[in-house]
This record gives structure tokens, C-alpha cells and sequence, in this order.
């Protein structure tokens, strides 16, 4: 027989969340305008206004226009009431950034990891956790958890890392001995997958239902958002981009097989390609992407270069178009990505690629990516586990929680 108690629970979570999810999207808006866009009634979102008040995530600010009867307050996110820590671990360096509920970074800490163990790279985010606090006088209790966006198939129910080339790390339950150690609520996700979340709550993907977010570095990632949604798949394993065939080439990928677009059009195959073209010339090979556009600039052959890595990732993005039909395609690169041919032979072959029922309704942005979002996309993920169930502020202070996951 089902458990009463239990179902009222979840069914509380859920308005919750909605409820949040309603403050956060559309306010300041009145508890009338919540019940009107949740289709909750007045007395429910009353209750949650109340306990949300209470918990201090909510706030009271003006009042709506009347015409007839009580003016109602206004409701609005109360952004300082609690912080996240997100993280930010490469096979060089962990980045930690403190966040505040709309991911607003309060202070970012760094330290150097060469190809670090787990166990390594658990101990330096103890140390930039307590030292992130510190230096903006904030109470553990203040702190909510601990978001982490590591590359590679990131299995986020369990807290798992399946398998990461970068970091040489396979089958590592990362959350359980993060949280085991630091006494806090840990929530690992893929890194791309990270930013996307952060481009759902407060930017370019903001109201948009369906997007993609493709990033362009080290390696190639995409993020997925369906309905709202992040999507992950099974296991996490959704977003591995990089690694769709698209070549013949016989040029062996990090991940062991050959012909992936990481193996073609990272920025580490396009430095190693453009030193055979310095080499016969006897320049000064590049270091960036940005010594590729400068190089591109003047050198026909680094232009074809850039113009054909740039086909590649653009063939490989209709094809995902054609299959999900996404609103906005967000893409960000290295550098002065924005203006180069890398960019220019991506948008050249979506437009030739999609297919004619699709094209033009998918809007193609071009971005730069800088190091600063990764952190702080990470730290959306304990935002996100709060967004979607804000009563769990009750669980978050309970660090040693059985997980849900």
C-alpha cells in the first residue's frame, strides 16, 4: 500500500520547485501571478511562499498595481541567502569560484594540479573551499554544496566518473569520497555539461526550451537542453561531441579511436597541424588559437586550415540539428573566436548541412570562451538540485544525507 506521508512529501517537492522555478523566471511576481503561471492554487502557493520566506530563499520587494481591492507584495529571489562552491578540474589546474543563487561570482581560488589523482585533486578542493570562505567571511552553513564539472562520460545519479581521457580516470565514485572527506553535499556533472545549466538559469539559453551549447578547446564538448531540461542519458553519456566520426583520417584521438572531430579540430590537432606548416616555412610555431588567426591572417594555408576544422564541427552540428530541431545553437571558442575562418567554416556548412524543413529556425551564435564560466557553471548544478526542489534546503544542511542520486 503506498505511503501517504511520502506522497505528500514529493508532491509538496515538486510544487516547491515549481513555485521557485516561477520566482526565479519571472520575477519579482505577485503570489497571485505564481498561482496563475503554475496552475497551483492560491492557499498552496501561499504555504510555500511562507516556508520559502522563512528560509530566507525569498524576499518581499513593492507591490503589484490594484485596482480594486489590497495591493499584494511582490516576490523575488533572495540571491546572498545561501552560496555554492563550483569547481573546475582540468588535467592542469582546479578553478573554484563561490557563487550566490544566481551564480554571481563572489571570489575564485586556484591551484595547479598536474594529471591529478582523485585523491589529489579531493584534498586541493578541501583547501580552496576553506580558503574561498574565509576570504569572504562566509559561514559553512551558508553553504549549500559543492558543484564539480570534470570532462569526460560523468554519470551525475551516482556521482560517478565513467571514464575521463584527459584526467586518466576511470570508474571513480568521485562524489562519495569528496563528500566522505569534506562533510558536504557533492554534485559532479560533465564540464559542458555545466555551462549549459548555467545558460539555462541566467543566459543566452534563458526561456529557451531546446538549445545546444557547443564548446571548443582542449577538447569538443556539447551540452543538450530539451524541454528545459538538461539532458543526460543513460549513465551521462549524452554531449560527447568530440568523439563522432566524421574523417578517415588515421589521426588516433585521446579516447583510443581514430577519425574523431576532437582527433581533426581541437585546438591541440590544429597546433600540431599548423607546426608542419611553420616548420618548412621555419616561423615560430603557435602556442593559441589566437597565433592560428593571426597566422590565418596572412597564410592561405592556415586559413584552409582553420576553414576545413571549421566544416567538420559545422557538418557534425547540422547533423544534430537535423535530428533535434533545437531553438538556438550556442557555440564558443578559444580566442578571438568569434571574427576567425574556424567560425566562418562552421556557420558556411550548418547553413549547407541543415536540412531545408529546418533551416532558419535555429538561431547560430558565435561566443568566446573564456576560462571564468567553468567554475561557475559548475556551482549551477547545487543551484539546479535547488531550483528543482528548494525544500531540500533542509537536506543540504544535513551534509552526510543519504544520497538520492
Amino acid at each position: 500500500m503506498p505511503n501517504r506521508d511520502t506522497g505528500r512529501s514529493l508532491l509538496r517537492s515538486l510544487n516547491s520547485g515549481a513555485v521557485l522555478r516561477t520566482v526565479i523566471e519571472h520575477g519579482p511576481i505577485s503570489r497571485a501571478g505564481i498561482a496563475r503561471h503554475t496552475n497551483l492554487t492560491n492557499v498552496t502557493v501561499g504555504a510555500i511562499a511562507s516556508e520559502m520566506l522563512e528560509q530566507d530563499l525569498i524576499s518581499e520587494t513593492g507591490q503589484t498595481d490594484s485596482t480594486a481591492g489590497r495591493p499584494g507584495r511582490l516576490l523575488e529571489l533572495n540571491a546572498g541567502a545561501y552560496v555554492a562552491v563550483g569547481a573546475k578540474l582540468s588535467d592542469r589546474q582546479l578553478t573554484c569560484e563561490l557563487t550566490d543563487l544566481r551564480a554571481n561570482v563572489l571570489a575564485e581560488a586556484t591551484m595547479a594540479l598536474e594529471h591529478p589523482t582523485p585523491e589529489d585533486f579531493i584534498t586541493a578542493l578541501g583547501q580552496l573551499v576553506g580558503e574561498l570562505l574565509a576570504t569572504t567571511s562566509t559561514g559553512r552553513d551558508r553553504l549549500l554544496g559543492i558543484g564539480v564539472g570534470l570532462p569526460g562520460v560523468i554519470d551525475r545519479e551516482t556521482g560517478t566518473a565513467r571514464y575521463s581521457p584527459f584526467l586518466r580516470w576511470a570508474e571513480v565514485p568521485v562524489a562519495d569520497l569528496a563528500e566522505a572527506a569534506l562533510g558536504l553535499p557533492i554534485f559532479i556533472e560533465n564540464d559542458v555539461n555545466t555551462l549549459a545549466l548555467t545558460e539555462r538559469w541566467f543566459g543566452r539559453g534563458h526561456g529557451v526550451q531546446d538549445f545546444l551549447l557547443v564548446t571548443l578547446g582542449q577538447g569538443i564538448g556539447m551540452g543538450i537542453v530539451l524541454s528545459g531540461e538538461l539532458h543526460s542519458g543513460a549513465s551521462g553519456g549524452v554531449g560527447e561531441f568530440g568523439h563522432m566520426v566524421v574523417s578517415d583520417s588515421t589521426q588516433e584521438c585521446e579516447c583510443g579511436n581514430i577519425g574523431c572531430l576532437e582527433a581533426i579540430a581541437s585546438e591541440g590537432s590544429l597546433l600540431r597541424q599548423s607546426a608542419i606548416l611553420t616548420e618548412a616555412s621555419g616561423a615560430s610555431p603557435a602556442v593559441g588559437m589566437d597565433d592560428l588567426y593571426r597566422f590565418a591572417a596572412t597564410d592561405p594555408d592556415h586559413k584552409i586550415l582553420l576553414m576545413t576544422a571549421g566544416e567538420s564541427i559545422g557538418r557534425g552540428i547540422a547533423n544534430v540539428i537535423n535530428v533535434l530541431s533545437p531553438e538556438l545553437v550556442l557555440v564558443r571558442g578559444l580566442g578571438n573566436f568569434e571574427s576567425s575562418p574556424l567560425a566562418t567554416g562552421i556557420d558556411q556548412a550548418v547553413q549547407a548541412h541543415t536540412f531545408p524543413g529546418l533551416a532558419g529556425s535555429t538561431e547560430l551564435i558565435f561566443e568566446k570562451l573564456d576560462d571564468g564560466p567553468w567554475a561557475r557553471g559548475a556551482a549551477s548544478l547545487v543551484l539546479s538540485e535547488l531550483f528543482m526542489s528548494p525544500v531540500a534546503v533542509a537536506n543540504f544542511r544535513d551534509p552526510l544525507r543519504s544520497r538520492s542520486r
